[in-house]
């Protein structure tokens, strides 16, 4: 599925293609920055040019890591068809999980100030390449066994990819895209995320894959979801569930999609009501 005219696919993360797309954002934002150089040459955060060469760094860190551990990638044959892990010479882990995520981390921080000076700059289709880039690169770090700090715009975009998907097939490859994410959100988001009021990120994320997975009117994708939904976010499963059957009615889903969302609904919204 491709998101845009970039050579950018949102299941892949291919350095390569992350890095051309990463250079064609800069470009962009940075040669608008040029041109109205005096509108904009007040303000005090770090301008495009700044974050351009930052950006430029960060992908030749990620273009090191995958040359020096290339040879040492061990695929796992499970359903998370993605996992990676990195070995060196003695059978231990290359790099942290805390280096890899100061790193992914970093790099979406630079990527989001960027699409917020293409956003100021009304460059909309840039703002949309850069939000779709820190999918990608949300899920190279999720793959490279880091952690998520940030992902309040990954959440949203991925939302928005859904909005736009029918295909089941592109729904369900979406889904196993967002639980490989949703495994590797840090433990602060979760807590932060679940104490606060009202829906965050962390919880939005769980809530919308358990919506796409329905989407996909495969009872095989919704057990698991459904099951990661309930352990990760139990607070919210009876309103989902409550939803999930509402929806049943409203869009007249197949009889063996709606024996699933039931089963749970009578389970879960049970437990949590009585």
């Amino acid at each position: 599925m491709r998101e845009n005219a970039m050579s950018l696919t949102f299941n892949s993360t291919n350095v390569n293609d992350i890095t051309a797309a990463i250079n064609d954002a800069c470009n962009s934002v940075v040669d608008t920055f040029e041109q109205f150089r005096e509108k904009y040459h007040k303000r005090t955060d770090i301008k495009p040019n700044q974050i351009a060469t930052a950006l430029e760094q960060f992908v030749d860190i990620m273009q090191m890591i995958e040359i020096d551990y290339a040879s040492k990638l061990v695929v796992s044959n499970s359903r998370e068809k993605f996992a990676i892990r990195y070995h060196d010479d003695n059978g231990e882990d290359a790099l942290s999980k805390d280096e890899i995520s100061e790193i992914g981390n970093y790099g979406l921080e630079l990527i989001q100030n960027l699409s917020e000076w293409a956003g100021n700059m009304d460059m909309p289709e840039e703002k949309h390449q850069l939000h779709a880039i820190m999918v990608v690169v949300a899920l190279w770090v999720a793959r490279r066994g880091g952690y998520l700090s940030t992902i309040d715009i990954v959440v949203d975009t991925l939302a928005a990819m859904a909005n736009a998907c029918y295909e089941p097939d592109i729904l369900e490859e979406l889904s196993d895209v967002m639980g490989e994410l949703i495994n590797a959100v840090s433990q602060d988001v979760k807590k932060r995320d679940v104490e606060s009021d009202g829906l965050q990120p962390w919880r939005i994320l769980n809530i919308n894959r358990g919506i796409i997975a329905t989407r996909t009117h495969n009872p095989q994708i919704m057990e698991p979801v459904f099951d990661q939904l309930v352990h990760n976010i139990p607070e919210d499963a009876s309103m989902f569930f409550e939803q999930g059957m509402q929806q049943m009615e409203e869009l007249d889903y197949p009889n063996n999609v709606r024996e699933v969302m039931n089963r749970y609904y009578r389970t879960y919204s049970a437990r949590v009501l009585h």
